[in-house]
C-alpha cells in the first residue's frame, strides 16, 4: 500500500512537473515577446525623434527662405516683345541658298575625286602596266 501511495504520489508529482514546464516554456515565450516589442518601441521612438527633429529643421529652413524672400522687390516688370527673337526668316533663307550653292557645286567635284575607277585605255597601261587587248568604243545615238 505504501508503494501505490509512493507511485500516485510520484504520479502526481510528474504531473505537477509537466504542469510547470509548460509554464515555464510560455513564460519563455512571452520573455522573447517581451524582448522583440521593447526592441520596437526603442527602434520606433529613434524614427520619431528623427523625424521630429528633420521637421523642425525643414520648419526652420522654410522660415529662412520667408525672410529672405522679404528683401527682394521688382525693378522692372517684363514686356512682351512683339515679334520672335528666333527664327529669323531672312536670315536662314540667306544662309540656306548659300548653303544649297556650295552643296550643288561641291558634290560633282567630291564625287569625281572619290571615284577610283580606270575610265581610258591609256589609265590602264599607266596603273596597271598592261597592254590592252580590246576596247569598246562609245555607243552614241
Amino acid at each position: 500500500m505504501e508503494f501505490e501511495a509512493l507511485k500516485n504520489k510520484a504520479k502526481f508529482l510528474g504531473q505537477q512537473i509537466e504542469k510547470l514546464q509548460t509554464k515555464v516554456n510560455l513564460l519563455n515565450q512571452q520573455e522573447k515577446t517581451i524582448d522583440e516589442l521593447t526592441r520596437e518601441v526603442r527602434l520606433l521612438r529613434n524614427n520619431y525623434m528623427l523625424y521630429a527633429a528633420k521637421t523642425e529643421n525643414a520648419k526652420i529652413h522654410r522660415a529662412s527662405l520667408k525672410q529672405d524672400l522679404a528683401n527682394v522687390s521688382i525693378a522692372d516688370k517684363a514686356n512682351i516683345p512683339l515679334e520672335p527673337d528666333f527664327p529669323n526668316r531672312l536670315l536662314m533663307l540667306i544662309i540656306s541658298i548659300f548653303v544649297g550653292i556650295f552643296a550643288a557645286i561641291g558634290t560633282p567635284f567630291l564625287l569625281e575625286f572619290l571615284d577610283h575607277s580606270l575610265k581610258l585605255p591609256e589609265d590602264v597601261k599607266d596603273y596597271l602596266a598592261l597592254p590592252v587587248l580590246c576596247t569598246f568604243p562609245l555607243i552614241k545615238d
